[in-house]
């Protein structure tokens, strides 16, 4: 059992004093002394407000808890796994659980922060507003200290969405100018044009096709943006328009992955437009 370690660890990380945690339980500071040192162990009544207070499972404060014996990679790929079986509580929580393990680490810093933004989007407004507060929180953080690239680029991305999500113009334009500075300008495009020109073969085909793909897959975070705009306007002729163009090229790259979801999006979407319209058989 590594309940005496895990109360050391868990106290001195969290910042309090023996003296603060035994006034939280409700015990005195010598008994803290006694746990931490071995000597003695907490009631068991106390374990679920021992465990609440520093925001662990019991089973994880006991030393039982199957997170520690996995690696990090191995945790997000389970809460990945947790994610598509429709589990965002329970990824969020378990990426949660080992952050508690792992404070000071920023990938998991930044998966939590992806899985909460993820998250609430299928919430009540007030718990929606609450992730996407906690969300940018921790995407903050990452974008500032991490010194991994790519997660400092996704970071700002995610920052820059959910400020456009409040409708804080100035902010979404603060970060993602910083994004402009950091990615510069078509990067995959121009990697593929310095490969057509290195090689003329199926690998700088490849690339060029590549380029094609990430192009649409992008015009498919546009497109939702620019309806809910005309749909808003109530200027449904412009939905029909827009949604009628983006259907005639989605149509030539269904095999682009999520591309098939995006187009039975469109689907959905002019029905609605003309239903408005009232342009329809009954």
């Amino acid at each position: 059992m590594e309940l005496n370690n895990n109360v050391l660890s868990l106290r001195t990380e969290r910042g309090f004093t023996q003296e603060q945690l035994a006034e939280m339980l409700g015990v005195s500071a010598a008994a803290v002394s006694k746990w931490e040192r071995g000597n003695a162990y907490p009631d068991i009544t106390l374990l679920p407000e021992i465990a609440g207070i520093f925001g662990v499972s019991v089973d994880y404060l006991l030393g039982y808890d199957v997170t520690c014996r996995k690696t990090i990679s191995e945790v997000v790929s389970e809460a990945n796994r947790l994610r598509k079986e429709l589990g965002g509580d329970e990824a969020e929580q378990l990426i949660n659980q080992t952050l508690a393990r792992y404070p000071n680490n920023l990938q998991l810093t930044f998966e939590l922060a992806r899985h909460r933004f993820v998250n609430a989007n299928y919430k009540r407004k007030a718990e929606r507003d609450k992730l996407l507060g906690e969300a940018a929180e921790g995407f903050r953080y990452v974008a500032e200290n991490d010194e991994n690239k790519a997660r400092r680029d996704w970071s700002l991305n995610f920052l820059t969405t959910i400020s456009l999500v409040r409708k804080d113009y100035d902010k979404a334009t603060e970060y993602n100018n910083e994004l402009l500075i950091t990615k510069g300008l078509y990067p995959r495009a121009t990697a593929a044009v310095i490969r057509m020109h290195k090689t003329h073969d199926e690998t700088a085909l490849r690339a060029l096709k590549e380029g094609i793909y990430g192009c649409v897959v992008e015009s498919t975070v546009l497109l939702p943006w620019i309806t809910a705009y005309y749909m808003g306007a109530g200027d449904f002729d412009a939905v029909i328009r827009d949604n009628l163009r983006a259907v005639k090229v989605y149509e030539e790259f269904t095999d682009c992955g999520r591309i098939y979801d995006q187009l039975s999006g469109c689907y959905e979407t002019l029905a609605l437009a003309f239903a408005n319209k009232g342009d329809f058989d009954p």
